[in-house]
């Protein structure tokens, strides 16, 4: 499915262009970019994080153990996040840079989202971080969820949970206020959308589309008009209406059908867009580039604001920052990430049986058996 990738793009730089635009037009500032983009990647980890766990409960169904199961997902989830993310979290600690200082247990322990609810403000460059929180949160409890769960309620947990997720942002918002998007719970209708697609795309696999046609229908004709409505009444980007109004719900709904063309491979205009290269390198190392952006808008300011105000008029601040955060993640990509996630092979999710018979060619050993009788020995045996 390699026009993912180019979703993950385009959340990223959705991201970028808030972290790194300081004054946008206000027609742009009118829609939140970071949060739509956070969003589809909350969606996206929903849709393929369930795909390998759906898939490995049928190898459980057929006899593999799910502890196997759980042992293999979460290593291969440790090796692809968790190397990085301690790498920057480490280097940020011991060089001081804002907002890392005070936060090492909590960063460390993925609970930067609590540290953030609890204290009520945002800890300048590791801010970020409240997102990653939430994704390893879900990967701590999900694969418990839909490993043992009974088949007949997995989708109607899945529905479940996404609808519990608008009731507590409406709900935790009368004490937590704009916070209350942080925490994990708030999020479970992006994780729960993806499941559903999930859940449909294998269906339609085995010859049954009708749930991905109800999620796509659902997800256009109940998402177009929210997200107009939301659009019309101009809710600022980070107040407290924008963040847990209509534009919450309407993007879970928008990116089921979204995902699921490109899932199967947008053509036309978007599916030129979609397969160009230079965009889905971009969504190949989004997390890098989402966990160094932050940083490196700091360490610049802090160590060369005398000649960023120096650049040339054409040459904007953000394309600096846009640069060097892009160039940093390749390295990191090439040189860090890429080399341990090859380790992932040595975790596969097919459990390799050593216990199994040699394969005997049942036909040939009869003929030859038969041709033994035949012959009138009696010499014939199996070792």
């Amino acid at each position: 499915m390699p026009q993912l990738d180019a979703l993950r793009a385009f959340a990223v730089l959705s991201v970028l262009f808030v972290h790194f635009v300081s004054r946008p037009p206000y027609w742009l500032a009118i829609v939140p970019w970071a949060a739509c983009g956070v969003q589809l990647f909350f969606v996206l980890s929903g849709f393929l994080i369930t795909g390998i766990l759906l898939d490995s409960r049928k190898q459980v169904e057929a006899g593999v153990s799910r502890f196997w199961m759980l042992r293999q997902f979460y290593t291969r989830r440790f090796l692809r996040i968790f190397p990085l993310y301690y790498a920057v979290v480490l280097v940020a600690w011991i060089i001081k840079l804002p907002g890392f200082t005070d936060t090492l247990g909590w960063n460390l322990s993925y609970l930067t989202n609590f540290y953030i609810v609890q204290n009520g403000k945002w800890i300048e460059a590791a801010s970020h971080l409240w997102t990653l929180s939430v994704e390893e949160q879900f990967y701590l409890v999900w694969p418990w969820v839909v490993l043992f769960l009974p088949s007949r309620w997995i989708l109607r947990t899945f529905i479940g949970v996404a609808i519990f997720a608008v009731g507590y942002r409406l709900l935790a918002s009368s004490w937590l206020g704009a916070w209350a998007n942080i925490t994990p719970f708030a999020s479970f209708d992006c994780f729960g959308a993806g499941a559903l697609l999930a859940v449909a795309q294998r269906r339609d696999t085995a010859g049954d589309p009708r749930l991905r046609r109800i999620l796509c229908v659902v997800g256009l004709s109940l998402g177009v008009p929210l997200l107009v409505s939301a659009l019309v009444s101009q809710y600022p980007p980070q107040s407290v209406a924008g963040r847990i109004g209509l534009m919450n719900v309407a993007m879970p709904l928008l990116c089921m059908p979204l995902i699921s063309r490109a899932a199967e491979g947008f053509t036309g205009i978007a599916g030129i867009v979609l397969n160009q290269r230079p965009i889905r390198y971009i969504g190949r190392i989004s997390y890098g580039i989402y966990i160094f952006h932050v940083p490196v808008v700091y360490l610049i300011n802090l160590n060369g604001s005398k000649w960023l105000t120096r650049l040339p008029f054409p040459i904007p601040i953000a394309a600096v920052f846009l640069i060097l955060t892009l160039g940093v993640a390749s390295i990191s990509w090439h040189f860090f990430e890429h080399p341990i996630n090859r380790l992932k092979r040595l975790f596969p999710y097919r459990e390799a049986r050593s216990d199994r018979k040699p394969e005997i060619q049942l036909p040939a050993l009869t003929q030859k058996m038969q041709a033994g009788v035949g012959a009138g020995t009696n010499s014939t045996r199996i070792n």
